[in-house]
C-alpha cells in the first residue's frame, strides 16, 4: 500500500507493524491536521486524512514513483520484534481468547482461539509469501524494491533519527516534531492472555524464522542473532 502527497511530493510505502500509524500521524500533520494522540489511532488506520490513492491516475502514480524529484520511503522492523508485535496486537492483544480469531484463522481454519506463539510462527513461516496477510508478510516482498526506488528506509530502531528525512521533506516545524514525538499514539498493553502466551524465541524458532525471512535480515541490515542481541541494524543495502 502506498500513501501518496502530491504536495509534498512525498510517496510512503506502508509496512504494518514498522511504525506505521506514526509515520501516517506525522503525514496528516504535514496535510494540516495535527490529530491528539488519543484519536490518532483510529482516524489513521481509517485513512481519511489523508489522500486516497485509489484516486490518482496511472499516469500519475507512474510518476510518484518514477520521478527523481520525488522522496520515497518506508520504514522496516527487526524481524523477530515485529512478529512479536502481531501476535501480541492481533491474536492477544485485546485479552480475550476470541481477540485474533480472524488472524489465527487465516493460519489455522479449525482454530478456536488463540494459538501459542510457537505454534503462530511455524504456520506463519509455512505460508507463501502472497498467501500471506500483511502483517506478517515479508519487508522486503511488501516495499517492491524491483520497482521502487527509494530516497530512504529507516529502521524502526532508530526511528528519531531515521524520521530526520522525511521531517524535513515534508518541512514540520520542529516544536510540531517534538509533539508527534513525545505523544505515542499506540502504548504497549498488557493483555490478559500473554501470560499464557507469552511469546518468546528460542535458537530452533529463531533459525526459523531468519530462514523464512532471510531477505529481509539481509537487505535491511539485521543480523540473525539479534533475537538475543537487540543489536541494531547495519545500514539497508536497498
Amino acid at each position: 500500500m502506498l500513501v501518496v502527497l502530491p504536495e509534498h511530493r512525498v510517496v510512503y510505502t506502508v509496512v504494518p507493524k514498522a511504525a506505521n500509524s506514526t509515520i501516517k500521524r506525522f503525514l496528516v500533520a504535514a496535510c494540516g491536521e495535527v490529530l491528539p494522540a488519543a484519536d490518532a489511532m483510529v482516524s489513521v488506520q481509517r485513512g481519511s486524512l489523508l489522500p486516497d490513492t485509489r484516486k490518482f491516475s496511472s499516469r500519475e502514480l507512474h510518476t510518484a514513483i518514477n520521478d527523481s524529484g520525488w522522496f520515497r520511503f518506508t520504514f522496516v522492523r527487526n524481524p523477530y520484534d515485529r512478529l512479536v508485535s502481531v501476535y501480541k496486537d492481533k491474536v492477544i492483544g485485546l485479552g480475550t481468547v476470541d481477540t485474533g480469531l480472524q488472524y489465527v484463522k487465516r493460519l489455522d481454519p479449525e482454530a478456536s482461539g488463540a494459538i501459542p506463539f510457537r505454534d503462530f510462527v511455524q504456520a506463519v513461516c509455512d505460508q507463501k509469501d502472497e498467501d500471506m496477510d500483511a502483517h506478517w508478510r515479508p519487508q522486503a516482498s511488501l516495499i517492491m524494491s524491483e520497482a521502487i526506488s527509494y530516497s530512504h528506509i529507516g529502521h524502526v530502531e532508530n526511528f528519531a533519527r531515521d524520521m530526520e528525512p522525511v521531517v524535513r521533506r515534508l518541512a514540520l516545524p520542529a516544536e510540531l516534531v517534538e509533539q508527534l514525538g513525545r505523544e505515542p499514539i499506540n502504548p504497549t498493553r498488557k493483555a490478559s492472555l500473554e501470560e499464557r502466551f507469552a511469546p518468546s524465541f528460542d535458537a530452533e524458532l529463531a533459525d526459523t524464522v531468519f530462514r523464512r525471512y532471510r531477505r529481509d535480515f539481509e537487505l535491511f541490515g539485521y543480523a540473525p542473532d539479534c533475537w538475543q542481541t537487540q543489536s541494531p541494524p547495519s545500514e539497508a543495502k536497498g
